[in-house]
This record gives C-alpha cells, structure tokens and sequence, in this order.
C-alpha cells in the first residue's frame, strides 16, 4: 500500500512539474524543470521519459548559453545511459559536466560529477578507476560539508571493496557510512547500505544477519516507494532465502516483485493519462485566451482608429483655422498701409492744390521740398516693415536687428524733416519781406 502511495505522490510531482513546464516563460526555469522530470522518471524506472526530458533540457540550455543548465544536462543524460547500462556513453557526458563545473568552480557540481564517473567506471568494470573518483567526490564532499555525498561515497566505496572481494573493508566503509545516513535522517541512504550490507553478508554466508539487514532495507524501500530501491531490495532477500533452501518464502517474494512491477506499469499508464489529459486542458486554456486576446485587441485597435480620427480631424481644423488667421492678419495689414497710403495721398492733393494756387512759387516750393520728404516716405515706410519683422522675430538677436535698423530709420526721417522744415522757414522768412523770388533763385 505505502509503494503504491508513494508512487501516486511521485505522479503528483511529475503532474506539478509538468504544469509548471508548459505555462512558465523563463528558459532557465524549463531547463532546472525538464531536468527534475528526469530525475523523476529515473527513480521509477521511465527510462524513455527521462531521456526525453534530459536530451530537451540539454538542447535548451545550449540554445540559451545556460552554463551550470548545460552541466547538469550533461550528468542527467550520463545518468540515463547508466541506468540503460551504456557506462560508455554515460562516462563521455559526464566528463563534460566536469569540465563545466571546473570551468565554474562549483565545487558541489565537481563533487557530484566525480560521483557519477565513478559510477560510469564501475559500469565498464574499471574498478580501481572508480574507486578514485568516489574517493575524490568523498573528499570533496567532507570539504563542503555536504553529508548526504559524504555517506553516498562512503557506500559506493564499500560497494566497489565488496566487488573487488574485500569484505572486512567493505563492511567498514558500509558501517560508517549507514551511521552518518541515520545521523542525517536520510531513508533513501539508510534502505540502500542496508542492502548492501546484506549482500556482503550473503557472499560471507552470514545469512541470518543478511536477511535481518536486507528486510530493514526492504521496510525503508516501501515507505518510500522508488522502483530501483524496491527492485534491489525484493532481489536481495530473494536471493538470500534461496541460499537458505526457503523457496516459499523466495516464491512469495518473487510474487510481490512481480507485483509491484504490474502496479508500477498500470500507475505509468493512469500517469500518461492525466499528463494527456492536462496537456489537452492547457491548450484548450490556451485556445481560449488567445480568442480573449484577439477579441481585446481588435477592440483596443477600433478604439485606437476612432481616436486617430478624432486626432486628425483636431489637427485639420486647427490647420484650417490657423490659415484664415493669417489670411485675416494679412488682409488687416495691407487695408491698414492702403488706408495710410490713400491719407497720405490725399494731404498730397490738398497741398498740391494750395500751391496751385500760388502758382509758379508752388511749383518750385514743391520741387526744394520734394527731396527731404522723399527721403522722409522712404524711410518711413522701411520703418513700418522693420516694425512688422520685429513683432514676428522669432529670436531676440533678429529682433535686435530689426529695432536698431529701425532707430537709424528714425533718426534720418528725423534729419531730412529738419532739413524739409528749414526750407519752409526760409520760405516763409523771404515771402514775408517779400523776396521769395531771390529766394527760388538763390536755390536754383
């Protein structure tokens, strides 16, 4: 019951991580994701699984330069071809890994590395090969201080001792490492030594202390459920109540590991399932909201074509009306120089009038005076021009300019008025005594 327990809670962790998978956006968060599924997947046995999530999460990191993703990839396809009992290839990936984790320093990621090629050579039987990198892992874990690796070394060097037929001292590395696993609460560790002690006890002949290690193993391996752990551990005892001539108890644990293999086969399948089933629920989810998005944009667009038209519009009466300012202002200026024009047109017919009526006098009056006010009409209407350039200036140095050209306007409009006003002085003075005759001719 507690197996079938356990591996219903493993599905809920695959199902989490799944969905976590399919709706994050973070690349990095797929990779750490994809490589957790493997791991998932190697502890029951769902070897294809797991090398699917491993080889996706080592082509993501790649593609995204994610370092210390590319390494763990590495170790998770290594461990994959490890459990299909290709050590070869698993050696090649986890080389690579090491070479990462070097490159980075981490030393836990080096520590673990080591772990898993010593692993790979214990697979292609170079014991003494694996013997050193669990013993450089072992010594890399005491280091940082990470006692879950401490103890796995410690076992995995008295599983390589009891291979190389060394008892006493695989025993000794067991013992010690089964009491830093107890010490650390750590099952998982504690079920697997169990067995291996019970299999060195085996080899020796000590049954009664195999079985005793060997069904603790077996108790652990069931409140936690993990398919290699339970599969070890019913082919521990099997094997020990077959050295013990006890077939009916070696029968009924055949029974149950074939069991288990059956449960585990049907919870894979509901597994599968609900992983379809989820799947269809996500994209259905997806469908849907990416209709609510079409929807929300083409109205967010129809609004957003409704206020550039308003804006437009806006924008051309402004236009419009800015036109017919300038037209206006423009037809005010020109009435108001043709109305000056026209007065000064007039003063000139009245006073060509009054010296009509003097005569020749007139006439020459006119031509003395005709000068200084030509000057006088020229400037002044140079001034009226600045005045207009100095309103519309559109920096103060421009508009300087304009008002001095306009002072020195004035003070020549000022000069040839004087000079105007003196001849009419001096006309006045000789046509008083009665000489203005002398005077034209003085003139002339």
């Amino acid at each position: 019951m507690s197996k079938n327990l356990s591996y219903c809670q493993a599905i809920q962790t695959a199902d989490s991580l799944i969905f976590v998978l399919e709706t994050t956006k973070i690349d990095t968060v797929k990779v750490n994701v994809l490589e957790s599924l493997c791991k998932e997947k190697c502890k029951y046995g769902e070897f294809a699984l797991a090398k699917k999530y491993s080889d996706d999460a080592l082509a993501l990191a790649q593609k995204i330069g994610y370092q210390n993703g590319i390494a763990a990839a590495y170790n998770q396809v290594g461990m994959v071809n490890w459990y299909l009992q290709n050590s070869a290839s698993a050696l090649i990936y986890h080389q690579k890994a090491l070479a990462i984790y070097q490159q980075l320093n981490d030393s836990l990621g080096i520590a673990y590395t080591m772990h898993r090629i010593g692993h790979a050579y214990f697979g292609i039987n170079k014991y003494n090969d694996a013997l050193v990198y669990f013993q450089w892992a072992l010594k890399l874990c005491k280091q940082i201080k990470d006692l879950p690796g401490v103890s796995k070394n410690l076992d995995l060097i008295g599983f390589v001792y009891m291979n190389l037929f060394d008892y006493e001292k695989a025993l000794t590395y067991y013992f010690e490492a089964i009491k830093l696993a107890q010490q650390i609460e750590n099952n998982r560790l504690i079920a697997a030594i169990n067995h291996d002690i019970a299999v060195v006890y085996e080899k020796q002949n000590k049954l009664s202390q195999a079985l005793t290690y060997a069904s603790h193993g077996l108790s652990l391996a069931e409140e936690i459920g993990e398919q290699k752990l339970l599969e070890e551990a019913y082919t521990g005892i099997e094997v020990i109540y077959l050295s013990m001539n006890n077939y009916k108890e070696a029968y009924n644990v055949r029974i149950k590991l074939d069991q288990l293999k059956v449960a585990l086969s049907n919870a894979e399948n509901i597994s599968k399932i609900k992983q379809m089933q989820m799947h269809s629920d996500f994209e259905r989810k997806v469908v849907s909201d990416s209709l609510q998005f079409v929807n929300e944009k083409a109205i967010e667009q129809i609004k957003l074509q409704k206020q550039k038209a308003y804006t437009y519009l806006m924008m051309f009466a402004s236009i419009i009306i800015t036109i017919l300012l300038i037209f206006a202002y423009r037809n005010y200026h020109k009435q108001r120089v043709t109305n000056k024009i026209l007065k000064e047109t007039q003063q000139k017919l009245i006073q060509g009038e009054k010296n009509a009526a003097f005569g020749v006098m007139a006439s020459r009056v006119s031509h003395e005076i005709q000068n200084p006010l030509t000057f006088v009409n020229n400037f002044s209407e140079l001034s009226m021009d600045l005045v207009d350039d100095a309103i519309t200036a559109t920096n103060e140095a421009e508009k300087k300019a304009n008002l001095d050209l306009l002072l020195s306007n004035l003070h020549k409009i000022n000069e040839h008025g004087k000079r105007a006003s003196d001849i009419v002085k001096q006309l006045q003075t000789h046509s008083n005594k009665g000489t203005a005759q002398e005077f034209f001719d003085k003139a002339s």
